[in-house]
């Protein structure tokens, strides 16, 4: 048995290509700096839910500073507890680029990048994440 967690990308929320985030800088009027993925999540599989052929989804609000170099995770939410842990050791691995763009009124920073992160079997079906109810893996009370 094969297992691994897919990280997607979502293109135009890191990517810049559109120029704005919703949420960023706090207004959608005000562009935003670009973002590059230089190293991308690359989390383990839990065992325990390979074990049960468990598959799962989370996606992971952050804003980075000082060009990419620093990283502050906002929120973290998961279809299941067992990939929280897994999910911000991978995103806190990651590497990421920010590139100005004119106009921004942060130099060298991005907030409110979502990032989305399966955790599929490479023998199985795709997770279906359209539906799934996920658990906020940084709230109080939340085992990590």
């Amino acid at each position: 048995m094969v297992r691994h967690a897919v990280c997607l990308v979502a293109v135009i929320a890191l990517t810049g290509a559109v120029g704005r985030a919703v949420g960023d800088e706090g207004t959608d009027d005000v562009p935003s700096n670009d973002v590059e993925v230089v190293q991308p999540p690359a989390p383990e599989y839990p065992g325990i839910a390979a074990a049960f052929r468990a598959e799962g989804y989370c996606e992971v609000r952050f804003s980075l500073y000082n060009y990419g170099k620093e990283m502050s995770i906002d929120d973290l939410s998961c279809s299941s507890a067992v990939f929280c842990k897994a999910a911000l050791e991978g995103m806190m691995a990651a590497k990421f680029k920010v590139t100005d763009v004119p106009g921004t009124k942060t130099p060298g920073a991005r907030h409110g990048i979502v990032y989305p992160i399966a955790f599929a079997m490479e023998d199985g079906g795709e997770f279906n994440r359209d539906k799934v109810e996920r658990i906020n893996c940084l709230g109080t009370g939340a085992i990590m």
